[in-house]
């Protein structure tokens, strides 16, 4: 048997199942032998070097790196709001750590996973576009369609280890209907924008319907269970295999080498195709990276993904971090201090008095992005005519109790309608809940989500009000809006 290449010795010496095929050679071939033996004390100091980090960024990303063997590996599900944008930003990570293993069986391995090592560690900022196009076939009821949701992603190292960084995420998504007689306009379903300070809240903006979220500040663990994060724990583990070098092409005007790799084994890789994968030889670290899911193609459906654009370590201009609201824009962000729960209770109150025990009505929009509306001065106006004030407002009406109770409820409606004008996966109202219905919800909204998950408030028909766990806020709302949380 001839001695083995360079990179079949190196797949021995770092573990790589391909390397037993060598081990019998090895073993009786000293000058192989003592090559092996060079390569894995390298491979050692590397790995002692992956200790070595430094006090911004890299405490950052072992922050989230930590989190990763306390997550079952489970299928990924549709991305939570809060996913939006950063779950993309997990996507380029994981594409930048991955290159350090696929480079290990390419020529001069160790080598070249030493540099990359050191220039994934010494990251200091990035940004990347994500491309993600799902086709789909025709049915019964609707023409074949193409959905295409593209993103930039912005990221910054932080300056604390539990912070996650300055993040900028842009998404838009449209659908293009194919027609038989030609194609559709395409139609923007999403123009969302969410930015996160470092260690500061942050802010999602929607563009079509001209409101905006404020968000808590997002720390490492808050995307630690998020499919990317998965991915990168598998490559870690080595459960990945190298089956293809696809050479060499240009890219944005520079020489990349490509690589392709299968993980077969793996749950979270177990209806994708082989990841594609183009690294700069001169950078060490990733220019593309592409992956198509499989299990959709006996459906007639396609998900391609593609990390494109990616640069590394320039300057971001601050001004991508800024969260000032846009100007006429509505806030929805979710009230969580008592006087504004108080002002919402008791317009509900009041309103279930005057109206002899019924709650006011809220439209529904199931086929929009956010799924109720709700008019607080068309309810005033409900309210002044239900206690039996009609037609121009009068002098003497200032002095009347009732009247004035209608006048000061006016904060309580205007914080119901900014509830209601947000998106249906964050607030829910039920319609056929009357005054004193003491087991069902009325209104309830999500208040928050930590490392242990979401909680929402809930307001009852008797107008009890409660913060509960995702676990428990689940038992009160339709199944397709708890499925879409998880």
């Amino acid at each position: 048997m001839p001695c083995p290449t360079p990179e079949q010795l190196a797949t021995l010496a770092i573990g790589f199942d391909d390397g037993n095929a060598y081990r019998s050679h090895v073993d009786s071939c000293a000058p192989c032998r003592s090559e092996v033996d060079k390569l894995r004390a390298v491979n050692h100091n590397l790995a002692a070097a992956h200790d070595e980090l430094n006090h911004h960024h890299a405490a950052s990303r072992d922050a989230l790196l930590a989190h990763l063997p306390q997550i079952q590996l489970t299928k990924p599900r549709r991305s939570h709001w809060k996913q939006l944008a950063y779950s993309s930003l997990g996507v380029a990570t994981a594409a930048a750590i991955l290159m350090a293993v696929f480079l290990a069986t390419s020529a001069s391995p160790l080598s070249a996973m030493e540099r990359i090592a050191k220039a994934v560690r010494d990251v200091k900022s990035f940004s990347c576009k994500l491309t993600n196009t799902n086709d789909f076939p025709p049915t019964d009821d609707k023409p074949a369609r193409t959905l295409h949701d593209e993103r930039f992603i912005y990221w910054r190292a932080p300056d604390e280890a539990d912070q996650f960084g300055d993040m900028h995420g842009t998404t838009t998504i449209s659908t293009v209907h194919h027609l038989p007689d030609g194609d559709a306009p395409p139609v923007e379903l999403s123009d969302i924008v969410e930015i996160h300070p470092s260690g500061q809240r942050g802010i999602l903006v929607d563009y079509l319907a001209k409101r905006f979220y404020r968000v808590p500040a997002l720390h490492a663990h808050d995307i630690a269970s998020s499919p990317p994060l998965l991915w990168l724990r598998a490559v870690r583990e080595r459960a990945g295999k190298l089956i293809k070098d696809l050479g060499a092409r240009e890219i944005n005007g520079r020489r990349a080498n490509g690589y392709l790799m299968s993980f077969e084994t793996v749950d979270e890789f177990d209806d994708y195709e082989p990841v594609e994968v183009w690294i700069d030889p001169e950078t060490d670290l990733p220019v593309e990276f592409h992956f198509r899911r499989a299990a959709t193609k006996e459906e007639g459906i396609t998900d391609e993904w593609s990390i494109t654009d990616i640069e590394w370590n320039h300057d971001l201009n601050p001004k991508l971090f800024d969260t000032m609201a846009p100007a006429g824009y509505l806030d929805v962000t979710m009230p969580s201090d008592e006087k504004s729960i108080s002002e919402i209770t008791d317009v509900l109150k009041l309103y279930a008095e005057l109206s002899g025990g019924r709650y006011p009505h809220v439209e529904q929009l199931d086929d929009r992005h956010f799924a109720t509306k709700f008019d607080a001065s068309a309810c005033y106006d409900d309210m002044v005519q239900l206690a039996g004030f009609e037609g121009p407002v009068r002098d003497e009406w200032a002095s009347n109790p009732k009247f004035e109770q209608i006048q000061q409820s006016r904060a309580g409606l205007d914080a119901l309608e900014r509830i209601l004008a947000s998106y249906k996966w964050l607030i829910g109202y039920d319609n056929s809940v009357e005054s004193g219905d003491s087991d069902k919800v009325l209104l309830w909204w999500n208040v928050a989500r930590d490392s242990q998950g979401d909680e929402y408030r809930l307001i009852y028909g008797d107008l009890r009000t409660e913060i509960v766990s995702g676990e428990e806020w689940k038992r009160h709302v339709p199944p397709e809006i708890a499925d879409f949380a998880e």
